[in-house]
């Protein structure tokens, strides 16, 4: 007996076909941007850039999600919103159902995929830009896997008068921590306020364990005499 399927069902495995050459497509590109955007960096910098493109000579990325997991996150929720848009006008709006669906979840799933390449690799949701004698802080309302929320982005300037102390905590992975863990903060009037975090997974062997925390004490003493501060290199927990 041959087996058939429906106009909906087919469009749908199209669908999630097409889906999946875009994720490896932008995968395959992002490596490629990123190996050319910051060769030369140096390894301290990059690993606190968390994969993000675009951004400026010193800055810090508070994240807690690889790229990749950003990508798969956002491009989830664009096919999701596309594919959902697209069943919602299909019942509607009378006519060929599967050719209604179709063309309007390509033309919903456009400027998703936009919106997942800026939120995924360009749009940290909490950064900061160290600028001489003073630290720009940018924030946005998390949506999830660090993904920001449109619309909600906002920033701090803060000069060297404002910052007391620039330190660093350091930790090792314990029965409660899953990752080698480094973070940047600055103390002000206000309080504490963690700018950047640098981390690997203990069985991660690309990076010696043993070179990861001076990296980030390289990285904290670069920054202090940019902004006039100097650098309290913590203890390690």
């Amino acid at each position: 007996m041959k087996w058939e399927l429906d106009d909906n069902t087919r469009s749908a495995l199209h669908y999630l076909m097409l889906g999946a050459l875009v994720i490896g497509a932008i995968r395959l590109g992002w490596w490629g941007v990123y190996a050319i955007a910051y060769r030369g960096l140096p390894s301290e910098e990059l690993m606190f850039r968390h994969g993000y493109l675009g951004l400026s000579s010193i800055t810090l990325v508070v994240a807690e999600h690889t790229a990749s997991e950003r990508i798969l996150g956002a491009l989830a929720i664009a096919l999701v919103s596309a594919f959902a848009v697209g069943i919602v006008v299909a019942l509607v709006l009378r006519g060929d159902k599967g050719r209604l669906f179709r063309k309007v979840a390509v033309i919903t799933l456009i400027p998703g995929l936009i919106w997942a390449l800026w939120a995924a690799l360009f749009s940290p949701r909490k950064y900061a830009d160290i600028l001489p004698d003073a630290i720009v802080i940018h924030y946005q309302k998390e949506l999830f896997l660090d993904l920001p929320l449109p619309f909600t982005a906002m920033e701090q300037m803060l000069d060297r008068n404002g910052i007391l102390l620039l330190g660093s905590s350091q930790s090792d992975p314990s029965l409660s921590h899953r990752r080698i863990h480094a973070d940047v903060s600055i103390t002000g009037s206000a309080g504490q306020e963690v700018i950047g975090c640098a981390w690997f997974p203990d069985a991660d062997h690309r990076m010696d364990k043993a070179r990861f925390f001076p990296q980030c004490d390289s990285l904290l003493q670069r920054i202090g005499p940019v902004i006039g501060i100097p650098a309290d290199i913590g203890p390690r927990e």
